[in-house]
Formats: structure tokens, sequence, C-alpha cells
């Protein structure tokens, strides 16, 4: 990513990023492409869901970047139905008296996207979908917490309603190939923007606490990045960690992300009955260089999805993050993690089988330092080469470029 203490250069072009369910340190939202774009010259501005829940509209200033909040969303899911059209109609009140001079709406959901529509041909400007999540298969999996029966119908319908979305818009902006070949059937333009840390968040590393430091001493540890949820099969891995720990008592397992508290409690409660709690850590939610700090004196990254769409399709952001530490991986064996290693990623496939199987495959990985070290260079040799933000936000440049 460009240095972003460097003045920018001068353009006149002004952009607005509709962002109605990101908050304003949104790692992709404002992290990537606001700060790119703001180096690049756009003076951008954008609206984005506040921490705050009674103030109608809150301002701020952040590195260049003029940022409105709306207030943040309730907890309950009721409130949430019943409020969002009002936030709805609020961001277009808001976008309509504020970004009216935009020349390029760039949205990053469908709420936000009919917004930059109606502006975008009101005032005759540019507009961009930014598409980063399977909407598709999401809306059918709400649907079918009602009624099973319901999935495929629900899929279809919303597919329907993105493809008007992307023959409106005059770009999408979307996360892999899979999303590219969807898109690619009705919109007039479509790039690719994978969620790549940059080069500088790959060697911006916190130092983790001496406790954490002696915790680990002398242990071999496997770590995993993320929210913690089933999809991401983590009692499965709790239930892998007690297999090797019954091999070798110096491996220890540590988890970097938050999770929900009802959950939280259930992981530490089958800890507790497995006794393992001198092998797992929890870390909870912390900034990018505490994960890189926390990476870089650990020994393998994992990632086992469970095996459902679309978590098949999906290459993780945490799978640069362990390239860019250098670390060789543990994935499950899925089409996304497949054309990963295809691509020359240091990673052992495993299919979707029992612990003792995935244990054996750890095992004989962490009896192999030659091969994990080796697997561990071309991970990072790929991040800097290829898997980081720098290179990818060119295609963003070169979009933008075409637009003013």
């Amino acid at each position: 990513m460009p240095d972003q203490t460097q003045q920018p250069t001068p353009k006149s072009a002004k952009v607005s990023i509709l962002a109605f369910a990101h908050k304003a340190n949104d790692t992709r939202v404002y992290e990537r492409e606001a700060k790119y774009l703001l180096s690049q010259g756009y003076d951008v501005t954008m609206l984005v869901r506040g921490e705050h829940r009674f103030i109608p509209l809150k301002t701020e200033r952040q590195n260049g970047i003029v940022i409105y909040e709306i207030p943040a969303r309730p907890h309950s899911e009721l409130l949430k139905l019943l409020r969002d059209p009002f936030d709805w109609l609020w961001m277009l009140v808001i976008s309509f008296v504020l970004f009216r001079k935009a020349d390029v709406y760039h949205c990053h959901e469908y709420q936000s996207c009919l917004i930059g529509i109606l502006l975008a041909k009101l005032f005759k400007k540019k507009v961009i979908f930014d598409c980063h999540e399977f909407d598709s298969e999401t809306f059918g999996s709400q649907v079918a917490q009602f009624s099973p029966r319901l999935k495929d119908r629900a899929i279809k319908v919303f597919d329907s309603f993105e493809r008007w979305i992307a023959s409106k818009v005059d770009a999408v902006i979307t996360v892999n190939e899979k999303l590219v070949d969807r898109f690619e059937r009705d919109a007039e333009e479509v790039v690719l923007l994978p969620n790549y840390p940059s080069i500088a968040q790959g060697k911006r590393f916190s130092r983790p606490h001496d406790s954490f430091l002696n915790e680990i001493g002398g242990c071999s540890v496997l770590a995993f990045v993320g929210y913690l949820s089933d999809t991401r099969k983590i009692k499965f891995c709790v239930e892998v960690l007690q297999e090797l720990v019954q091999q070798n008592k110096k491996i220890k397992m540590v988890f970097i992300g938050r999770a929900v508290p009802t959950y939280l409690k259930e992981l530490k409660d089958l800890i507790k009955n497995k006794n393992l709690e001198n092998n797992i850590i929890f870390t909870g939610h912390v900034t990018l260089p505490e994960v890189m700090g926390y990476l870089s004196v650990t020994d393998i990254g994992v990632c086992l999805l469970r095996p459902e769409i679309p978590l098949i399709w999906i290459q993780a952001t945490k799978l640069f993050q362990y390239a860019a530490a250098g670390l060789p991986m543990l994935l499950n064996d899925t089409g996304a993690h497949r054309d990963f290693v295809q691509e020359g990623g240091g990673a052992v496939l495993v299919p979707s089988v029992g612990r003792n199987e995935v244990s054996s495959v750890v095992m004989d990985l962490l009896n192999d330092p030659a091969k994990m070290k080796q697997m561990g260079a071309a991970n990072k040799k790929l991040f800097y080469s290829k898997w980081n933000a720098d290179i990818a936000l060119e295609s963003i440049g070169a979009l933008y470029e075409r637009f003013i």
C-alpha cells in the first residue's frame, strides 16, 4: 500500500463510501480502500455504522477522511428488523444532502448500493458495488432457520436481485474468483480485490506479553485466527489437540479472536472436561499488530472450516496472515484451499475425517522441522510477491482512473 504519510496528488474527484453495515475502522472499507484512495489524491468521505446509540449523526475526521456515523444497531434481532428500514431512509437523506456532489458512490452492501444507484442516476455519476460476501447463500441460510424447504427458493430470489444490482452499477469489486464468475454474467465490469493484508500490516508486529511467552516456552504451538464458532470447527480443533497432547504434552493451541459469551463458555467447559486448561490459550479480540505478534511465535496456522457452501469457496483472510508470518498451514480439503496449494501455498490438506487422522497429520508435520521451514518460507515469499494488498489495490486505482 502506498505510504499514507505522503501528501496526495491534487485531484478534484470526490469519492463517497457508503457502508451501511460496516464500522469506521473496518479493515477492508477503511484501512485498505479508503486510505488507498486518499493516498491516490481523491477526496474521500464515508458514511458508516457508529458505536453510539443516541446521536443521529456523528462526524469525525481521521487521517484526512471525513467519516459520518449513524447510530449502532440494537442487539435484538427483532429490533434490528424493525429499525433497519428507518436507518436506510436516514442514510438516504444524509447521502442526498451531504454526498450529492460526489463523483463516485462506492457502496459496500445492498442497502447502500440501492442508495448509490439512485443518487448516481439522479446526479449522473458513477456507482460501484463492492461485494465481499456470499449474500445469496447467507440469505438462504437465514430463511432456512424458519423454513428449511424454502432455502433454495430464497437463494434463487436473492440471486435475481443480486443480478439486477450488478446490471445497474458501473462496476463490481469483489473478493474471490467464484464471485467474479457470478457477477460477470450481468455487470459491465468486475474487478477482483482479495482480502490480502498490506505489506506494512504483514511487517507490523507487537511483541506478545512475557506471560504468554513464558506459557508457551518450549512447546509446539498451533494458532487459529478469527471468529470462534462451529462453522470454524473450533470444538473439533480442541478434540484434535486432545489427541496430540496424549502423544506429546508440550503441544499447545492459541485461539486469537472473539466468540459470543455463550459459545466461549461451551468451549471452556469442553476444555475443562478434557483436562486441556494448560494447553489452550484464548487471547480475545486483539489488534492486527498483536495478531502478527502472536503468529510470530507459533508454529502452524490452522483453518478447518465446516465443509459447506459458501465456506468451501472461501480463502479466508487468516491464510494470508499466516503466510505473512511465514507459517506452514493445516487446512481442510476444500476447493478454495486446493487452489491455495496449487498457487504454491505451503499447506497440508486434510479431508473431513476424524480427529485421530488429523492429529496424525499434525504430528507428522511437527516431526519434520525442515518441511515446516520450507513451507513457511514458500508462504512468506508468495505474500511479498503476490498475496498482498499493495499489488491487489492497483486494480482499484486503474478502475478509478478509467472512471474519473
